[in-house]
């Protein structure tokens, strides 16, 4: 799970910091010379569930689109968009993603994998655990 930790960092770069050089740039400006775009770079929270759409079209009875975790915006010349393959396990890149609601298939299928690797307890968002719940 190294990715969690190079995320938070990314994440914590993209935003001034009360103590830094500038209180109106980014770590991230700063060094790197890069602009944030938050309608593209900013599509969805860590560990949202999307698919991820955008491999190579081959005419072929493969799915276009991969159940996906989403993991962190890619960085360099292409954009796009660091996501945990659900089907395979492992981190890929694709260029568009699509956020959908956790259904409880979704959740069933990842908690024996979590609990594999010593995951026991996860922080959900409130407003899906009302929604699932029925709680207004």
């Amino acid at each position: 799970m190294s990715w969690t930790s190079s995320r938070r960092a990314t994440v914590l770069n993209v935003f001034p910091q009360k103590d830094s050089i500038s209180s109106h740039f980014s770590p991230q400006q700063l060094i790197d010379n890069v602009n944030i775009n938050y309608k593209s770079d900013m599509v969805a929270e860590l560990g949202q569930y999307v698919h991820a759409i955008g491999t190579e079209s081959n005419n072929s009875l493969e799915p276009r689109s991969i159940e996906a975790i989403y993991i962190e915006p890619t960085k360099g010349q292409r954009t796009g968009h660091g996501v945990l393959n659900l089907n395979t396990k492992k981190m890929i890149s694709r260029p568009k993603v699509v956020i959908l609601p956790v259904t409880d298939q979704v959740i069933q299928r990842i908690e024996p994998w979590a609990a594999t690797e010593g995951v026991f307890k996860m922080a959900i968002k409130l407003q899906e655990w009302m929604t699932r719940n029925k709680v207004t």
